[in-house]
């Protein structure tokens, strides 16, 4: 994890928190039988847009495959927490 963190700088660190946060912490109500996780949703749109945003400072600075690599792996894992946040699995 400290590898990671010493790649990531600014608007990426702070994706790559928010794509791990829905694992420790949930807010689920299920109403009239729809499951919604509010942590989910809004943390894994938040990273989701986050890694796009830090996409074009890539280009910037050495080991430009391992950023690229973060990039993918927190917008997977964004994709992952919004659509567990709706309720397609919980």
């Amino acid at each position: 994890m400290s590898r990671i963190m010493s790649l990531t700088t600014g608007p990426l660190r702070i994706a790559v928190i928010a794509a791990i946060i829905p694992f420790f912490a949930n807010f689920s109500i299920t109403q009239n039988g729809v499951y919604r996780d509010y942590v989910a949703l809004v943390a894994g749109g938040l990273a989701l847009l986050l890694a796009l945003i830090s996409l074009p400072s890539v280009n910037t600075g050495e080991e430009k495959g391992a950023r690229i690599g973060i990039i993918a792996g927190v917008v997977i894992v964004g994709l992952l927490q919004i659509v567990r946040g709706l309720g397609f699995f919980q």
